[in-house]
């Protein structure tokens, strides 16, 4: 997961997220609209992808890589696999309760007809509460 501070935020917004948010605009317009909302107000965020699969044979973790070679393993991996869900977390100070507000959403992906679907990687994500049902239909 990625937190940013404040002005970091609203640059990833601007600049990243907003175009990757139009591809599904018409599918989820109203968690969206309250995302972005969410987004353009937080104090602080997290992302967390969920791919069809994180491992590929020959693109091993090395403690000896470099930070570019590995940056270039990761990816190769993730263009091998799909993005199927995106999930997302947005802090923000309330002034008024003085407390954090804490939002999260989850957007799903359409599967990719050349993307790779690793076994065991769809296991681990049904175990641990993916729904496949929700991402295929």
């Amino acid at each position: 997961s990625l937190v940013l501070g404040l002005g970091s935020v609203r640059e990833v917004v601007d600049a990243q997220f907003l175009p990757i948010m139009a591809e599904i605009k018409m599918r989820i317009q109203s968690d969206l609209e309250r995302c972005i909302a969410a987004l353009r107000g937080c104090s602080h965020m997290a992302l967390d992808g969920e791919f069809t699969g994180i491992k590929w044979p020959g693109q091993e973790d090395n403690e000896e890589d470099t930070a570019e070679t590995a940056m270039n393993k990761k990816s190769f991996i993730t263009e091998q696999f799909s993005l199927i869900q995106l999930g997302i977390s947005t802090l923000t100070w309330d002034c008024n309760n003085n407390n954090w507000r804490h939002e999260k959403f989850a957007f799903y992906f359409p599967r990719r007809a050349d993307a790779i679907e690793d076994q065991d990687a769809m296991n681990y994500l049904q175990e641990h509460g993916f729904s496949v049902e929700k991402w295929k239909s």
